[in-house]
């Protein structure tokens, strides 16, 4: 039910423009372009055609947003008994590092604010230097594809730099913050 039938007024709705400015109109207009499908006459649509027809919806996603991988694999979804246990892209093989830095301007990249108020921030162009620099100190320690690394750290940029690292040379990293104290870690 919508909010008119509650009798509830919109407090806001977005302009035909605004509409057409959006990732998901881009996306839409994408499918067509792919002749994946019609333009959808509004979201609950594309919405519907995307729970109908959901390998060809994230498979076109994946294509869409360039994701950077060895293999997407043939498989989209391997779809077991109960949803819970569906599998998605199940013989990709991908780096999270790798996709999400494939930015590297003087933009702001991440910010953090300090419990005292600090505000900090790196751009992608530091961000991507920094957990460069602390892959290649990994490398060098003996760190390799597969092992754990672990930090009590807070929840601070360097701790997103230290996942980013072991994330491109492909650890596993792991984090607990010292506001857990010893018995939550």
């Amino acid at each position: 039910m919508g909010s008119e039938s509650l009798g509830n007024p919109r407090l806001w709705q977005p302009t035909d423009q605004q509409i057409a400015n959006t990732n998901l109109k881009d996306f839409e207009n994408y499918l067509v372009e792919q002749n994946l499908s019609a333009h959808f006459k509004d979201y609950f649509q594309l919405h519907h055609w995307s729970v109908q027809q959901s390998d060809l919806f994230w498979s076109a996603l994946w294509d869409y947003c360039q994701v950077n991988a060895k293999q997407k694999g043939q498989t989209i979804v391997d779809k077991a008994a109960h949803i819970k246990d569906w599998r998605w892209f199940p013989q990709a093989q991908l780096n999270y590092a790798e996709n999400l830095l494939t930015t590297n301007t003087p933009q702001e990249a991440i910010v953090s604010y300090l419990e005292n108020g600090q505000r900090r921030s790196l751009n992608h162009q530091q961000l991507q230097a920094q957990s460069n620099s602390l892959a290649q100190a990994l490398i060098k320690s003996g760190v390799q594809v597969g092992d754990r690394v672990a930090g009590f750290l807070p929840n601070i940029i360097e701790t997103v730099i230290a996942m980013l690292a072991c994330s491109r040379i492909g650890a596993i990293w792991t984090s607990c913050s010292p506001d857990f104290g010893a018995q939550g870690a």
